[in-house]
């Protein structure tokens, strides 16, 4: 019998269809391309709402109603197949700004952001509406309306 370490302990062990992790981890990656600029300080009246709708996005009681159609059975499921999809979409935007910040200049952290930033922005964009239209019959008002405050101050942030 093996046994376990405490960290195995801790953690509850999540189905393989949930998307609680992968969407915790999006949402910090995206936190990160949502930042005021100097050439337009109007974003700066948004910073309110930005705030607001990543507590949202990151709230105990949204990340248990998210994760529920894509681990619980029956009819309220999402299909395994389309999870791991939806998996894979949140986990390759993290990769995406592995992808940006490494190959931006060493020690020039604005040149990544200002080469990356709105084409990652688009993706986020994309990547929470995916999320938002295949739960969206399973999501209650609390998940539905966060994912689309969420959206919003992404395409928000977006430069055109």
């Amino acid at each position: 019998m093996a046994t376990q370490t405490n960290s195995e302990l801790s953690q509850p062990t999540l189905p393989e269809t949930s998307i609680r992790e992968n969407w915790i981890n999006f949402v910090q990656n995206v936190k990160i391309l949502l930042v005021p600029r100097k050439n337009n300080r109007g974003l700066d009246q948004y910073l309110g709402m930005r705030d607001h709708a990543i507590f949202i996005v990151l709230d105990e009681k949204f990340l248990k109603e998210l994760d529920s159609p894509f681990v619980a059975g029956g009819d309220n499921f999402v299909h395994h197949q389309v999870a791991k999809g939806l998996n894979l979409e949140l986990q390759a935007f993290s990769r995406a700004m592995e992808v940006a910040k490494t190959v931006g200049e060493a020690g020039k952290e604005k040149k990544w952001y200002e080469k990356w930033g709105s084409k990652l922005l688009k993706m986020a964009s994309v990547t929470t509406s995916s999320v938002k239209d295949i739960g969206e019959k399973h999501f209650n008002s609390y998940v539905s309306g966060g994912l689309t405050l969420f959206n919003e101050a992404i395409d928000i942030f977006k430069e055109k």
